[in-house]
């Protein structure tokens, strides 16, 4: 483990004591573990590195939240390439932070595979069945290409051969790792392990505020609006574009009155404090801007 390296990234980060004061920690982790963390780091997403150092942690750690963001911390450090040279070190400390893409190519059950290094089979098929809702909230960069794979299998029935043609998916995709977490928080995804939870971690993230998002508060809306705004960022005059129009009618929200939105801005400010307070939005002054 780089313990001076590890320590300095932390501290470019800014408030990261949390971080720094589980170093020794991690420390004493290998020395009880016989490993070094940096035999598990996921290059070239190779997950299976992460899925290993997974199997081996005592069964209390796995689910341990403090321990899944100390160890997704530092994977995350070893991922930026800080101590390998100073471009990566001005990205960071520039706030630019989070900066691994999730990239994939290949079929739907393989894409499901690799999603349930760091979230659930369950949660990873949900994940995968409710991409499509969101690409328009993709950078210029991002791409998610689904094209359809026909496989022809043979069959007998009575003696004669029926060819069968079967319809299934493959995926292109290159989409931030922030873009992915967002995604994952929008659909209620529970993230455990690996480099998308990695990313929530260092930004101050645990599971816990990721389900607590919420529809019918309004939450999701503003994080929505957000995402399709300049710099993505919002105020409480943020729905005034759409002269209250309802712009999620299929949404169970308590603010709806048929096609019709009725928030009020106290209540925005509202919300948006305690999306703050979750470390999805950052006040600047009356704005606030989305974290992703």
């Amino acid at each position: 483990m780089d313990k001076a390296g590890y320590k300095a990234y932390l501290q470019s980060l800014g408030n990261q004591q949390h971080y720094i004061g589980g170093i020794q920690e991690l420390l004493e982790l290998e020395q009880e573990l016989n490993i070094d963390l940096d035999d598990y780091i996921p290059y070239d997403d190779d997950y299976s590195k992460v899925s290993a150092l997974n199997s081996i942690l005592p069964m209390e750690m796995r689910y341990d939240e403090r321990w899944n963001c100390l160890i997704n911390s530092y994977l995350c450090y070893r991922l930026s390439g800080f101590d390998k040279n100073e471009e990566a070190q001005t990205k960071i400390s520039s706030g630019s932070i989070c900066n691994e893409y999730f990239t994939f190519c290949g079929t739907e059950s393989e894409l499901i595979a690799k999603l349930s290094t760091f979230m659930s089979e369950k949660d990873s098929q949900s994940f995968v069945n409710g991409l499509e809702d969101y690409l328009q909230y993709l950078g210029e960069d991002e791409f998610v290409e689904k094209t359809i794979s026909s496989t022809k299998t043979d069959g007998d029935r009575d003696t004669e051969t029926i060819s069968l043609l079967i319809q299934s998916f493959n995926y292109n995709i290159n989409i931030k790792a922030l873009t992915l977490t967002a995604i994952a928080l929008l659909l209620d995804i529970n993230l455990t392990f690996g480099l998308a939870s990695a990313t929530l971690s260092i930004l101050g993230f645990n599971n816990q505020a990721i389900v607590q998002v919420g529809v019918s508060e309004g939450e999701k809306c503003l994080i929505l609006e957000a995402m399709q705004s300049k710099n993505r960022v919002i105020n409480e005059n943020v729905f005034s574009i759409y002269n209250f129009e309802c712009v999620h009618n299929d949404w169970d929200c308590k603010y709806q009155d048929g096609d019709k939105c009725i928030i009020r801005k106290e209540n925005i400010k509202t919300v948006l404090d305690g999306l703050c307070e979750k470390n999805i939005f950052k006040k600047i002054g009356s704005f606030y801007k989305y974290n992703f």
